[in-house]
């Protein structure tokens, strides 16, 4: 009986992590283009991250990278 019910909340885990998700990825689109050379460092990587693209280097490459990602 236990097992049961830590698969069911494992399973409704999943699923409301699966909900964030798009969330989570339209929130990383709605980043305005003039702010990302205010942004810090950790959330530039988050960001490219998000986006699946590389996110080591210096923060000049990172910005450079993610305003390129947005199309600025």
């Amino acid at each position: 009986m236990q097992v049961e019910a830590a698969k069911e909340t494992e399973t409704e885990a999943a699923k409301e992590e699966a909900a964030a998700a798009p969330e989570e990825a339209e929130a990383a689109d709605a980043i305005n283009p003039d702010a990302v050379e205010k942004m810090k460092v950790s959330e530039l990587r988050e960001a490219l991250a998000a986006r699946g693209l590389e996110s080591t280097g210096l923060k000049k490459d990172l910005v450079e990278r993610l305003q390129k990602a947005l199309g600025a």
